[in-house]
């Protein structure tokens, strides 16, 4: 036990799933591999949503948004225990995450320099910079969702979030895109995200 959180031990984890610890080991040497290959996963399950949205979105806005509502949706469902074990990893096994990630964020960077080059976004702006801050402040208000008021929720400060990032690199342009996907969403509800 660290800071009074709990951590998540190799047998909670072998219950959970319903097989031995030993079957556990026998797949990951270590508690530490096992979560650097979750993270791993998480991120090229990201990267796989974004090249499904880009091949079928009706606009590059329209593919920053989905990909933001999926980012949501499964860090909604993620277990804070795990993110906060993975925050504590020594740097030598958090590179095992490292190319998923990488290959994620340079997924979505590409997204933002194409919507740059449709002129979606403002003119003299580090549109990568205020992503990654704005992918950090995900991760972060996750980890201290307990210390929310109760008045608001998680997704609420999800959607708040990316709709802030949004809007502040859009052109105006961009925010008349941003306006039409927003009717778009609205109109198909159960979008597949």
């Amino acid at each position: 036990m660290k800071r009074g959180i709990k951590t998540t031990t190799m047998d909670d984890i072998a219950i959970s799933l319903s097989i031995s610890k030993r079957t556990l080991y026998e797949i990951f040497s270590s508690k530490n591999i096992m979560a650097a290959e979750a993270m791993s996963r998480f991120h090229q399950n990201l990267l796989d949503h974004n090249i499904e949205f880009q091949k079928h979105s009706p606009s590059v806005i329209h593919s920053i948004i989905m990909s933001f509502i999926h980012y949501r949706e499964i860090l909604l469902s993620m277990n804070v225990d795990f993110l906060r074990d993975f925050d504590a990893l020594p740097p030598e096994v958090k590179n095992i995450a490292s190319e998923a990630e990488n290959n994620y964020m340079m997924n979505f960077y590409s997204l933002l320099d194409q919507a740059a080059e449709k002129g979606y976004i403002r003119d003299n702006l580090d549109y990568r910079l205020l992503f990654r801050i704005t992918q950090v402040q995900f991760t972060l208000v996750k980890c201290r969702e307990e210390m929310f008021p109760p008045d608001i929720t998680l997704l609420q400060v999800y959607d708040a979030t990316a709709s802030g990032f949004c809007r502040c690199i859009l052109s105006q342009k961009g925010l008349e895109i941003l306006t039409e996907a927003h009717s778009y969403f609205k109109l198909h509800p159960k979008i597949s995200v």
